[in-house]
């Protein structure tokens, strides 16, 4: 199997997120395998198998990350030995980044997908499959009735979730921390609320508990420690898991674009919008690299450079009806300069034509 042919079917896969194809990339996962390997025959693992597998639908993952105008791109190809990987990126506004590594088998007349590994969660398909099979395995003959219970509890919270109700959420999970807290989907639900909450306090524990489970050498292990770091306000140990994260996955303009934001926490806004111009000179519609150099020029009183990096964006977005004395709310100084007044005129007037 060929790098160019690993290659056009990343592409292949990429157009069908795009697409909103969920079985595309369904089609190629060697499931078969995959349930031989974990089942091991076992009629009682192969009954939880069959019933759980849905749960893990690589086509309709991504499809719904297309739809929620996250950035899934291909952005590398490596292989070792007889194995071939290939990595996509998930960049989600302002700052969530992710990775996907599928790694794939075949020849010249085919290919197979035999496992999808998650960096944020730092697991695969195949490990989170044979945790659950475990996991139910122990209830014995009561397995269907305790996985229908769970599955009622994802359902009740996501609901919350929708509903707001981040305070509901959070009581019941706790509520079934004793009887499910083992499981890695009942963990990912204290992850999400976590996430949706914007508390540091909370991702701070979360993310600590995560890294505790990754050995050294795990991959995504750098990508929980720089959110890990960032939020606890270290920078510099934050800028060494980014390059170490690079050193894993490539060079990728999101990569330097947080790098960017990184030296833009350490004040250092010089350098903050040389990396911020580095990645909007490989993607250039992407509007939060234009507002972080133009909060960048902001910080640093050069207001005449802010506005024209506010002003370029019209190439590309809509900008007249953004509320932007919120945007700059807290850079007071800016606000209140005739830069910043000028350029609020200027849309008034174009909104006006």
């Amino acid at each position: 199997m060929t790098e160019e042919k690993c290659v056009n079917f990343a592409e292949q896969l990429h157009h069908s997120f795009a697409d909103s194809s969920v079985t595309y990339v369904e089609s190629y996962i060697a499931w078969e395998e995959i349930r031989n390997d974990i089942t091991k025959n076992d009629p009682l693992r192969i009954a939880i198998f069959d019933s759980i597998v849905k749960k893990f639908d690589v086509g309709n993952e991504f499809v719904e990350l297309v739809y929620s105008e996250s950035d899934v791109r291909f952005i590398t190809y490596f292989s070792e030995e007889e194995n071939h990987y290939l990595v996509f990126r998930v960049f989600q506004e302002p700052q969530s980044l992710n990775f996907y590594e599928f790694e794939l088998r075949g020849n010249a007349d085919e290919i197979e997908i035999v496992d999808v590994y998650n960096y944020f969660t730092a697991s695969s398909i195949r490990q989170m499959i044979k945790q659950e099979i475990f996991f139910w395995e122990g209830f014995g003959e009561e397995w269907y009735s305790k996985l229908t219970a769970f599955i009622d509890l994802e359902n009740a919270f996501r609901e919350l979730i929708s509903d707001g109700k981040l305070k509901e959420a959070f009581l019941l999970t706790k509520k079934y921390a004793e009887e499910f807290g083992e499981l890695e989907r009942f963990q990912n639900l204290y992850g999400m609320i976590c996430e949706i909450s914007g508390s540091s306090e909370l991702m701070i524990g979360y993310l600590e508990d995560e890294l505790l489970e990754m050995s050294k050498l795990e991959k995504g292990r750098w990508l929980s420690l720089f959110y890990l770091r960032s939020l606890q306000g270290d920078y510099s140990e934050a800028m060494i898991a980014l390059s170490n994260l690079e050193k894993e996955v490539g060079e990728d303009l999101y990569i330097d674009f947080l790098k960017g934001n990184l030296y833009y926490e350490l004040h250092d806004y010089e350098s903050a919008i040389k990396w911020f111009n580095i990645a909007l000179g490989q993607k250039e519609d992407v509007k939060i690299f234009h507002l972080a150099k133009a909060h960048s020029y902001a910080a640093m009183g050069q207001f005449v450079e802010a506005v024209e990096s506010l002003l370029v964006m019209e190439d590309y977005f809509e900008i007249d009806g953004y509320d932007w004395k919120i945007e700059f709310a807290y850079a007071s100084e800016f606000v209140q300069s005739p830069e910043f007044n000028e350029f609020l005129k200027r849309l008034d007037g174009a909104a006006v034509q």
